[in-house]
């Protein structure tokens, strides 16, 4: 009894056995250690039953685990009765995701529905929009310049926008603005040229008319 009592204790000068517990103090012993966590860690996953449905209010959002031939989450739902797909690498940044968008969706937002791209498209078109009025006073929305750009397009079949401007400025007459005495002055000495009489031939109008 005794012998078998100090395997299980730290003994001054005993020679260790199987099943004794050394001291942690033990000079580099700590190098050593594994963390049971660090073992895990990779093989670690989220315990959720796909599919996940997240819900905010009325609105949800449906999150469909990994498959063997698709090692991405995908995120399911709906805004302006269209649906809509996103992938992600981790179910962490799919459920982040679904809760943002439908916070957005409750609150009236859009913009859910657009894409990352789309989104950037559409910034940059109201930033344009917001050149043109300021430098013309005309406003414009981005539908009523994208319904007048796809008219004018069917229009011109298989000719650029750019190309019938050009044209159109090359044959429009330019009006210039002038004083109406200046305007008559002009028109008067045009006409005289028809009361004179060339080559022995009579002239187109009379000097009466001509000078009407």
């Amino acid at each position: 009894m005794v012998e078998r009592a100090a395997v299980n204790r730290e003994v001054e000068g005993s020679s260790p056995s199987s099943g004794a517990i050394f001291s942690n103090e033990i000079e580099g012993f700590d190098k050593f250690r594994t963390n049971p966590a660090q073992v895990l860690a990779p093989l670690e996953r989220p315990k959720v039953r796909f599919p996940k449905v997240i819900q905010h209010r009325r609105i949800t959002a449906t999150i469909y685990g990994k498959k063997a031939n698709y090692p991405f989450y995908r995120l399911a739902y709906y805004v302006a009765g269209k649906r809509v797909i996103r992938h992600f690498k981790t179910y962490g940044e799919a459920k982040a995701e679904a809760e943002t968008k439908l916070r957005e969706i409750a609150n009236g937002s859009q913009a859910a529905a657009l894409s990352g791209e789309q989104s950037r498209d559409a910034l940059a078109a109201l930033q344009r929009l917001e050149t043109f009025r300021q430098s013309t006073g005309r406003r414009l929305s981005l539908l009523s310049a994208a319904s007048e750009l796809v008219e004018a397009l069917e229009k011109l079949h298989d000719r650029s926008l750019g190309e019938a401007v050009e044209g159109y400025l090359q044959t429009v007459a330019t009006v210039a603005r002038k004083d109406v005495a200046e305007a008559v002055t002009e028109f008067v000495e045009g006409r005289k040229h028809k009361g004179e009489a060339k080559d022995g031939k009579r002239s187109q109008l009379s000097f009466r008319s001509a000078s009407k």
